[in-house]
Order: structure tokens, then C-alpha cells, then sequence
């Protein structure tokens, strides 16, 4: 178990139990991005994880690379986050309450996640450069 409540996992999703796999809010992965471990607690997340240990279970050892995205819809708001701000030392706002990006910078100025309301086009366009 890590400090951070999950299952420790290798790139590929496989535990200390040799054969044994681990997707979704339990796993604690490396995230390449920042070289920390991280857990994303996501359903969309625990999907894309769940392939993953699926084609490591069969062998074919494809490392989990994926940068975390997810949304959140509240009183007709939409909040999208991509990354993983973890660590970051400075947040940045562009634009409006209703229409903003927020950049989560690191100590050696590099972008670590974006949140945005009302610009999805402009937070998948970061999902893609972050990939």
C-alpha cells in the first residue's frame, strides 16, 4: 500500500504479486509527465486503466500513459480538468467567471494541468499537447 491509499503498480499495471493487476481508484501509478506517483479517481480513468491491465494480463505490456481528463456539470456548468496539478506552485486564470482556463504551473515554469469553464475545445487542444 502507498502513502497515498492505492495499490503500488508498475507502468503496466501489475502489482508487487507478480500476475497481479491493479485499474481504477486503487491503483498508484507512475505518471510520466512528472516522474511522482499518482491515482486518479475517475471513472473514465478506471476504463482506460482496465484495457491496459487486460492487454498486460495477455502479455502484450503496454505501459499506462494516459493523461487524467475528466469534467464535472453543476448548475448548468461545465468544468473540464486535464493533467495533474499535483505539486504545482502557481495557478494562472485567463478570462472570465463564466469562460476561463486556469493553468497549474510547476516551480520551473511548466504546465502541469489546465482547468477550463466554457472553452472545452481549448482544454481538449491541452489534453492533446500533453499526450
Amino acid at each position: 500500500m502507498n502513502p497515498d491509499g492505492g495499490l503500488v503498480c508498475d507502468p503496466f499495471l501489475e502489482t508487487s504479486a507478480k500476475g497481479v493487476f491493479a485499474a481504477g481508484d486503487i491503483a498508484s501509478y507512475p505518471y510520466w509527465p512528472s516522474g511522482s506517483r499518482i491515482r486518479t479517481e475517475h471513472w473514465n480513468t478506471a476504463l482506460d486503466q482496465g484495457t491496459h491491465a487486460a492487454f498486460n494480463m495477455l502479455n502484450k505490456y503496454v505501459p499506462y500513459g494516459s493523461i487524467p481528463f475528466f469534467w464535472t456539470r453543476h448548475y448548468n456548468k461545465t468544468c473540464h480538468y486535464v493533467g495533474n496539478g499535483a505539486g504545482s506552485k502557481e495557478v494562472h486564470f485567463v478570462g472570465t467567471d463564466d469562460s476561463f482556463l486556469a493553468y497549474y504551473i510547476s516551480d520551473n515554469d511548466k504546465v502541469l494541468a489546465v482547468a477550463g469553464m466554457g472553452q472545452p475545445k481549448a482544454t481538449l487542444t491541452f489534453l492533446e499537447a500533453m499526450q
